[in-house]
């Protein structure tokens, strides 16, 4: 993808010629621009832990005062919008795992941010110099500027007008019609992500009837938000008869990285909720199990780091029909680097004991 080669090895090799620099009492002349150059173009936003609710899964302001902090060997990996292993932090720790298989001599790549093409497009020239040449990316420059421009005043409809209950669902079914002819039919994947604007705001609607043939509505609308971001879901699946590879209702061994993990941790408790409400306890279990092994599979921890994040979603839904307690701790993707990015990174600042634990 795009950025300078790796380096032939790693860590990289020090020349004999370096000069060690006390940066509170210089003997040459720092180039701090030079500095702060590096600092901009290298740096990682840890997130905080803490408890998420439904209101998530709506697009939220993103905080101007994130920390940052500069990561030695995450640093190293280049960009693209739909990459082969995503990123995660536990507090100022980054975890990087793989999101699909990766073939031997593929070169691994991490976004650097999510979001809509153009909120891409305004943020990665700052980053990388250069528009972005992934799969994603080549697929939305099919678009004519005129389609663009059309999602962009329906998303503003949507959210200006959209969400207000006095708003017919029968008119933002017109609107998500129309928004979805603006998608050029040459495209190469099936990741729309405007679109799950959309069908997020219709299962929220239709959901809200509270009536049988409104669930499943709802159901579908969820699934549709799933897909528009790049997983790939069984819609036959049943619990009695396992598609092949599909051990759960989603296909864990390819997960997207076009959005943060939150969302659609919070979208699949909603719908395994559904179903529960539907009587189909034996689905509902599947697609909770779904959201905790996503959760494991992308960060690596367990049940009780899940239980803490996402319990006021849980909340909201009230009683599930699995024991989160009795799920085991398993991941389905092999972590990229995982652990050892974390010892490496321990042992560049010179902290011997947390490398080695």
């Amino acid at each position: 993808m795009l950025g300078p080669p790796p380096p032939p090895s790693y860590p990289p090799v020090v020349s004999d010629d370096s000069v060690s620099v006390d940066p509170l009492r210089p003997e040459i002349n720092i180039d701090v621009a030079r500095l702060e150059g590096i600092f901009s173009y290298n740096a990682f936003n840890p997130l905080p832990i803490a408890p998420f609710h439904s209101g998530i899964r709506r697009p939220l302001e993103i905080p101007t005062d994130l920390s940052a902090a500069v990561y030695a060997l995450p640093s190293m990996f280049n960009h693209a919008c739909l990459a082969n292993p995503g990123w995660q932090s536990l507090g100022d720790v980054v975890i990087i795992r793989a999101r699909r298989p990766i073939a031997a001599g593929e070169e691994i790549t991490i976004p650097y941010t999510t979001g809509y093409y153009e909120d891409r497009c305004r943020f990665l020239p700052s980053m990388i110099g250069c528009p972005c040449d992934c799969q994603l990316c080549e697929d939305e420059r099919k678009d004519t500027d005129e389609d663009r421009r059309t999602r962009i005043k329906y998303l503003a409809k949507l959210m200006s007008e959209g969400l207000s209950i006095l708003k017919p669902v029968i008119e933002i079914q017109q609107w998500a019609q129309e928004f979805q002819g603006t998608y050029s039919p040459s495209r190469s994947t099936m990741i729309k992500l405007e679109m799950a604007s959309f069908n997020r705001t219709l299962g929220d609607k239709v959901r809200n009837l509270m009536n049988e043939a409104a669930r499943k509505e709802a159901v579908e609308h969820d699934m549709r938000v799933l897909e528009n971001q790049g997983f790939i879901i069984e819609r036959n699946y049943s619990a009695q008869k396992v598609q092949s590879g599909f051990a759960l209702p989603v296909d864990l061994r390819a997960l997207p990285t076009t959005t943060t993990m939150r969302a659609p941790v919070a979208d699949m408790i909603l719908i395994a909720r559904s179903y529960q409400i539907l009587g189909g306890n034996e689905n509902a279990e599947a697609w909770l199990k779904s959201a905790h092994t996503y959760v494991a599979t992308v960060i690596g921890s367990g049940k009780y780091l899940f239980i803490n994040m996402f319990g006021p979603v849980l909340d909201e839904c009230g009683a599930l029909p699995v024991d989160l307690h009795a799920i085991p701790t398993t991941t389905i993707c092999p972590p990229v680097v995982d652990m050892a990015i974390i010892a490496k990174t321990y042992h560049l600042v010179d902290n011997q004991e947390s490398a080695e634990a």
